[in-house]
């Protein structure tokens, strides 16, 4: 397991913590769809991930359709990569409040 890598979920909303990657998208992609249950948009609060790849964008995108708004600092690695990879227009997208 990734070290340092936690996600919690309250309805609507997961907390993710630390390196999203190909060992923890998983637990990701779970904890959205669990998050989702009677809950649009559901909210991926990233401001504490670290790093995002592939995998972790891929879990991102299979929300997409039931709804996702994104937290992320601007500026930060996170925020570009969900630029770069089309997040920013295909979910809503903002920093924290």
């Amino acid at each position: 397991m990734t070290p340092d890598f936690s996600v919690e979920v309250t309805p609507g909303r997961v907390v993710v913590t630390g390196d999203v990657d190909m060992e923890t998208a998983p637990r990701l992609r779970d904890a959205l769809a669990g998050a989702a249950a009677g809950a649009r948009p559901v909210v991926a609060d990233l401001t504490a991930t670290r790093f995002l790849d592939s995998a972790g964008v891929a879990a991102l995108f299979a929300q997409v359709p039931g709804g996702l708004e994104i937290v992320a600092v601007p500026g930060s690695v996170i925020t570009r990569v969900l630029e770069i990879t089309g997040l920013t227009t295909a979910a809503t997208v903002h920093g924290p409040d």
